[in-house]
């Protein structure tokens, strides 16, 4: 994946542009296009459609085809997909060999054990036919030792207590997860709010329509979209839109599909809340 970054970089420096340039010019934060860089897309939250949308918006902002370096993109993940199902389908098949071994190796010493039970009979009913005492074997007393480790990972009732390596890790899914309340609707707009910075994702299913974008109370755009158009921006404390036409797109905020089933201009807004 450090290709798609190395081509970026590249084009920007080219340009003489630094990433806080580039974070002005798309709206889209620093540390995801340092992440895009470095190849690092695992830092970019919302998944394959936030990856490529921020691939397409840096490639167009320095001038590259963005169309273009999503297909290499695709390609990539396509190859790096298919070198881990390698390696996964060459780690199963070693998992499966190991118990077939490990049955024949059972099935040798339980023979073995056999072997050694009846000679160990056959010599004592020959000892006992020849009239030769044997000492009867002192039997071992169970041991009464207790493991300290393990009652000191029990309560007074007996239950386990869970370490801290057991707790689970729920708190920072939480945390991260994004959670939408709509505040307010009327005739002519829609109030929602989010826990995290807004990421705004377009796109026009049908038709047309004129759109009006403010981020952080700056206007980014304003224009007609067509079908098959798509557009995406990130803020830090709010979005603002205005559609022309809002039952021809298609709206997602931080993965979060939203309603646009007006038939006027209708104005939305989302704004940041923690």
């Amino acid at each position: 994946m450090k290709e798609i970054g190395a081509l970026l970089k590249k084009a920007r420096e080219e340009l003489g542009k630094t990433l806080d340039e580039i974070a002005n010019d798309t709206k889209i934060r620093k540390k995801y296009l340092q992440g895009l860089e470095e190849g690092d897309f695992d830092i970019i939250p919302g998944g394959e459609v936030y990856i490529k949308g921020f691939i397409k918006s840096y490639a167009v902002c320095v001038g590259l085809d963005g169309d273009e370096l999503i297909e290499k993109y695709k390609e990539f993940k396509k190859t790096f997909e298919g070198k881990e199902g390698i390696l996964e389908n060459e780690t199963d098949e070693l998992h499966l060999s190991k118990p077939v071994k490990q049955k024949i190796e059972t099935e040798t010493k339980n023979n073995s054990k056999f072997i050694l039970f009846l000679l160990s009979v056959f010599i004592v009913i020959t000892a006992v036919f020849l009239g030769s005492k044997i000492k009867p074997t002192p039997e071992t007393k169970p041991s009464n030792e207790i493991n300290l480790q393990d009652q000191a990972d029990q309560d007074k009732n007996g239950n386990t207590i869970l370490g801290e390596e057991d707790e689970p890790e729920n708190k920072l899914n939480q945390e991260t997860k994004p959670i939408l309340n709509k505040i307010n609707e009327t005739q002519r707009e829609v109030h929602y709010t989010i826990n995290q910075n807004p990421e705004l994702e377009l796109k026009v299913k049908t038709e047309s329509c004129w759109i009006r974008i403010e981020v952080d109370n700056s206007k980014v755009a304003e224009e007609t979209l067509y079908e098959g158009n798509e557009r995406q921006w990130s803020g830090n404390e709010k979005i603002y839109i205005l559609a022309g036409n809002p039952k021809a797109i298609e709206l997602t905020l931080n993965g979060i599909e939203i309603n646009t089933s007006y038939i006027k201009p209708y104005n939305f807004i989302f704004e940041k809340k923690e």
